[in-house]
């Protein structure tokens, strides 16, 4: 063997401008996106609620001469919110700053992010466990091997190659608008009930002579279901997140999955707004951002460390259960 060896020549060690870390790109994330934000100074309260049946009833009558109108009024009731205190934190010992290597040039900056798309995480699995879940809106859905029978609240699984997903989401377009006189602009699929949509027949016959080549296929795709089915928004649940338990490893999973919803989210909160859902973001404490959110460092002498903690506190609310049709499992 030639002396010297390589190992002679160079004893490995972490390169300073290089390193890798797991971050998933903030558009993989819809929570914040599909529902109106809104800022609330105290943590829970009430909000008014307009009675549907009384502004979507005509009850005027023919008025004899010199007679009374006929009369009538509308209702209104309350409902409330709570926004959910959510924190977590990451400490920095003062060895630990101490006895880095040159690439942890910032150990701040990878405790915020870090926390942060921890925190972006639990928001994406909240948003799916209030909104992607049977029970909550008034239409909804369940997959089967069987041919759809969407006034039976079946749908056939998107992946069978005789599925009509088109079909099934015109319908629920259709009931929404009918059920409260407001015509949805917007779907959510989890990632797989989304690629199963992509590949199949009842969407690719009906583009496959659409045109020309595109640089962004991702979003020429959803440009195209939207306009099928005459909504404003497309959006796909990209999240993923690991379900093993602590030190066992990492089992992806997509947040939303198989799920579908199609429903309506006004462009704004606001009086007199109806949306399906809106999101209560608590900002009436100190330093809080206006999603509810803050993040703080202080001083802990006692474990001679910095301390770095995010908290996020909100509530993702179904205020009107008429405008939103769930797809459970849309995919087997």
């Amino acid at each position: 063997m030639p002396n010297p060896t390589s190992s002679d020549l160079h004893v490995n060690a972490p390169l300073t401008d290089v390193s890798v870390a797991y971050m998933q790109d903030q558009s993989a994330f819809i929570a914040a996106k599909v529902f109106p934000n809104v800022p609330v100074k105290m943590k829970s309260d009430l909000y008014y609620k307009y009675n549907q049946e009384d502004f979507m009833t005509s009850q005027m009558q023919e008025r004899a001469p010199g007679a009374e109108s006929a009369g009538s009024g509308w209702r209104v009731s309350t409902d409330s919110y709570f926004c959910r205190d959510f924190a977590l934190h990451d400490d920095i010992p003062d060895q630990n700053r101490a006895n880095a290597d040159p690439v942890f040039d910032n150990l701040d900056t990878d405790s915020v992010n870090f926390l942060t798309q921890n925190a972006m995480i639990k928001r994406e699995l909240d948003f799916a466990s209030n909104y992607f879940t049977a029970g909550v809106w008034s239409y909804n859905t369940t997959g089967q091997a069987g041919a759809s029978n969407m006034a039976g609240n079946l749908s056939q699984y998107w992946n069978i190659a005789a599925s009509t997903p088109i079909e099934d989401m015109r319908y629920a377009v259709k009931a929404i608008h009918k059920g409260s006189g407001i015509k949805p602009n917007f779907a959510i699929f989890g990632a797989s009930a989304w690629y199963a949509l992509l590949d199949n027949a009842d969407f690719l016959d009906r583009v496959k002579y659409s045109g020309s080549p595109n640089t962004n296929p991702a979003r020429n795709s959803q440009e195209i279901v939207a306009t099928i089915l005459g909504l404003k928004n497309i959006y796909v649940m990209e999240a993923v997140y690991n379900t093993a338990a602590e030190n066992a490893g990492f089992t992806g999973a997509f947040v939303g999955d198989k799920a579908a919803l199609i429903g309506y989210a006004a462009p704004a909160a606001g009086k007199r707004v109806v949306s399906a859902g809106y999101t209560f973001s608590w900002t009436g404490w100190t330093g809080a951002g206006i999603e509810g959110n803050r993040i703080k460092k202080f001083r802990l002498e006692r474990n001679a460390s910095d301390r770095i903690e995010i908290e996020m506190a909100y509530a993702l609310k179904v205020v009107a259960p008429s405008l939103g049709f769930y797809f459970g499992t849309c995919v087997q």
